[in-house]
């Protein structure tokens, strides 16, 4: 079939979709022949925007059976080769302008792409997986299945030696983001029809499958463990979804904390796929939980191999690029290598500039003796960072000075800036030259209420007799939770005044409440050395209260302290048995504690049975209590 002589039908079916339909009609009707509409019983705008874009539109009863209502609309088509696409989809213009080529591609019956889940805003979050979405027009070919339905067994079953190709071309899909996910319960309604079809065909594998994946998604891992595995002992043949299949399963043994299990998948998937960057990538993350370091690092090292072959395979953001680089980054900093981990950091945020990997990197370079203006010069150079997040990176790597110098030239400063400046030179106690700085930002800006917290805090940093603890008269007009951050970044620069701080904190001549919010902060701002400082100036009388309990519990158990941790939270819970709180954490140090002597043997005898078993017993409930912990820390502090 010539390219000229080629057509195409859009084939889609929808229900409620006008949020998005204009968006995949838009980025598809340049590129295609006919578009064919199927309806299930929309209740909103969608079928007057399928018909603006000349669509022929039919309605179709909703039998909870998406393989019934995608033949439907193939039955409607008139041209020679058919287009799937989803309301939620987004055709981009470099694959549209593409179809023609394909379509005139001798001896190719069929297409696949790569669609792109967007999980979020973030053009980096996302999962890809090939779909076949281009296929002749044959009577034959009709899709099967209640969900997740598909057109590939057909097309082999009729044609076994045509050839179906993969395109290298991109489909963007946005169903899978968060709040589209939770507005729609997508999940929970995939989960009702394929429960309904593995009741109806128990031996379908794909079915069995697809059900375990909308568990996973519900929370439920112990039922999606439950039909990954029966999917998983019964495979013999090619079904199409298998190297999926590997490693989903491998993700939900990992979550469960089963990592022989998990190792066992992925090595076994590694077999048939050994090209599959994410089953090298996962693998990596079980030999590191592990602790068997030299063979994580050739986990990781293979996953950048294999960046040309994710398009094949379901994979998830960055497994073959800048994560790998991360994992290798933070094994070498483990062993204080820190040259391969700036090298392996550095490469990363090449690929991911991520700010918080820029305040590691820079922490890195500080064990290199760079400080100050050298780290400066390496940010700059290296990445070409421009001067905000420069500026922003000196000051959160508590190197004020160095980040004032590369404000005060500037004649003009935005409202971001002047905070910045002024935060600057308060945390270098210039404490009236910081106020005055605030005085720039008008009244009615965003950055208002923050400069406000600043300028209370500043002022009253500044008023001396007055700002010690017995004469504290409490913030005036500031909340708070206005003041918290600011006096938190001023805590870290002016630890002298650390009291007055949380003296202002606190409203009141008792700082101990000001510790106790100031180290919550620190906690939930992924600090703990500082928030265990914090916690520790409470006088121990009166530090065995639940609250500062299992907050300086936190803070240790983040830090690898572990005995410690337990000798601060026994004796609270003692005084207090029923608090689930305390016995959560109580039992997550003891935990800890047998984890890290684990692991202190395995680094003396690599791969000793008994360890490694006794290890991956420990790491499931230890993961599960440090979950609840941290829901513990984000909690908002009791009045």
């Amino acid at each position: 079939m010539s390219e000229k002589t080629s057509t195409i039908s859009l084939c889609m079916i929808v229900k409620d979709e006008a949020e998005n339909l204009d968006r995949c009609l838009a980025s598809a009707q340049p590129f295609v022949d006919e578009i064919i509409v199927v309806d299930t019983g929309s209740r909103d705008e969608t079928p007057a925007i399928a018909r603006r874009y000349g669509a022929k539109v039919t309605a179709f009863p909703w039998q909870e059976d998406f393989a019934q209502a995608r033949n439907a609309a193939l039955d409607c088509a008139a041209q020679d080769w058919v287009l799937i696409l989803d309301a939620d989809e987004e055709l981009p213009a470099a694959t549209g302008k593409m179809l023609r080529s394909l379509t005139g591609t001798p001896a190719v019956e069929a297409w696949q792409f790569t669609i792109v889940n967007r999980l979020a805003d973030d053009d980096e979050a996302f999962v890809t997986h090939p779909a076949l979405r281009l296929f002749r027009n044959r009577p034959a070919y009709r899709f099967s299945g209640p969900i997740h339905e598909q057109v590939l067994p057909a097309i082999l079953q009729n044609n076994p030696d045509e050839a179906v190709k993969h395109a290298n071309l991109t489909i963007i899909h946005y169903g899978y983001q968060q709040d589209v996910l939770e507005r729609r319960q997508k999940p929970r309604r995939n989960r009702r029809i394929l429960e309904q079809a593995v009741a109806a065909e128990p031996d379908n594998l794909f079915h069995h499958y697809n059900l375990a994946v909308c568990c996973y998604l519900t929370g439920d891992l112990a039922k999606a463990r439950q039909h990954y595995e029966f999917a998983f002992e019964r495979l013999d043949t090619a079904k199409g979804f298998e190297s999926a299949l590997y490693r989903d399963y491998c993700v939900c043994l990992y979550e469960m904390g089963d990592l022989f299990q998990a190792r066992m998948v992925a090595t076994e998937g590694l077999i048939y796929y050994p090209d599959y960057p994410e089953l090298h990538y996962l693998l990596g993350r079980i030999y590191r939980d592990l602790r068997l370091k030299a063979q994580a690092k050739a986990c990781f090292e293979n996953c950048t191999r294999f960046v040309d072959a994710t398009g094949r395979y379901v994979t998830s953001a960055g497994v073959a690029t800048y994560l790998p680089l991360i994992n290798l980054a933070e094994l070498a900093a483990e062993e204080a290598d820190f040259p391969a981990a700036v090298t392996y950091l550095t490469k990363a945020l090449t690929l991911k500039p991520v700010y918080s990997l820029f305040i590691q990197l820079g922490g890195w370079l500080g064990q290199l003796g760079r400080q100050g203006t050298a780290v400066a010069a390496y940010l700059t150079e290296t990445f070409h960072l421009d001067l905000p997040t420069t500026a922003q990176l000196l000051f959160d790597l508590q190197a004020p000075a160095t980040c004032l110098a590369l404000l005060e030239p500037e004649s003009t400063l935005p409202p971001p800036f002047l905070l910045l400046k002024a935060k600057c030179l308060l945390a270098l106690g210039r404490f009236a030259a910081g106020t005055a700085v605030l005085a720039a930002i008008p009244d009615q800006s965003p950055w208002q209420d923050e400069a406000l917290a600043l300028q209370t805090a500043g002022q009253w940093l500044q008023s001396g007799e007055n700002s010690k603890p017995g004469n504290c008269p409490g913030p005036p007009g500031v909340s708070k939770a206005q003041l918290l951050p600011v006096a938190w970044e001023l805590s870290r620069t002016q630890p002298g005044l650390i009291d007055q701080i949380a003296c202002l904190i606190a409203g009141s001549p008792d700082p101990i409440p000001g510790y106790l919010a100031l180290g919550r902060y620190a906690l939930t701002q992924d600090h703990p050395r500082e928030a265990k400082m914090l916690l520790e100036k409470i006088p121990s009388g009166r530090q065995t209260t639940p609250e500062n309990a299992l907050l300086l519990g936190a803070a240790y158990i983040r830090l690898g302290a572990f005995e410690p941790a337990f000798r601060r939270l026994w004796p609270t819970l003692a005084n207090d048995p029923e608090n689930e709180q305390l016995a959560v954490a109580t039992l997550a140090a003891l935990l800890g504690q047998y984890h890290h002597l684990l692991t202190q043997g395995l680094a003396l005898e690599p791969e000793q049975p008994v360890l490694l078993q006794e290890l991956n017993n420990v790491i499931g409930p230890l993961n599960k209590l440090r979950r609840c912990q941290e829901a513990v820390v984000h909690a908002e502090t009791p009045a």
